[in-house]
């Protein structure tokens, strides 16, 4: 039995868009900020923001891109709460990321991401030190500054700096090589 009650109405049709593209928004989110904990309060966040919105929606144009920039929008608003964007990814890499996470949401429409299984085997190939780090800095979300403070790797900021960026260009080396392979 249909509503009379319009708003009713979109409501349903809004929560169906949104149940029918959440995993891609948390994709989304976990590559942006790997490990991070408050994933579900950021697509909250996002959905409440998309909800005040929704009544402009042109609703011709595809709405998993419309959905993926609202959870672009909260993680950065995240990553700016906790002041820790800089020592995270650079705005340049987020943006790929994103891109490539929209893209994702129109060319698989609901499958798994094919970058993310990649990212996956990638990581399954580092050595168990390296998954360490990454697991430190990601995981526990500690900055590279903490990480030198701990001692444990005996390195300097600088030079825990630099292994991060050469394990980081790594795996986006593997798994470029990998979606291309697969293509």
């Amino acid at each position: 039995m249909a509503s009379s009650d319009p708003k009713i109405g979109d409501g349903a049709v809004f929560t169906r868009l949104l149940l029918k593209h959440e995993r891609q928004m948390r994709s989304l989110v976990r590559a942006m900020v790997p490990g991070c904990r408050e994933i579900d309060t950021i697509i909250q966040d996002a959905s409440v923001a998309m909800w005040e919105k929704f009544c402009g929606y042109d609703r011709l144009r595809p709405f998993g891109p419309w959905a993926l920039s609202f959870a672009r929008m909260q993680t950065m608003a995240y990553l700016e709460r906790r002041k820790r964007f800089a020592a995270r990814l650079s705005p340049e890499t987020l943006d790929e990321i994103a891109d490539h996470a929209a893209a994702d949401s129109i060319d698989r429409a609901g499958r798994n991401s094919e970058r993310l299984v990649a990212l996956d085997e990638c990581v399954a190939k580092l050595s168990s030190k390296e998954t360490y780090l990454l697991r430190k800095r990601y995981n526990e979300g500690m900055t590279v500054s903490e990480i030198a403070e701990i001692g444990e790797f005996r390195a300097s900021r600088e030079a825990l700096y630099k292994t991060y960026a050469r394990l980081v260009r790594r795996l986006l080396n593997c798994v470029q090589m990998k979606t291309e392979s697969n293509r």
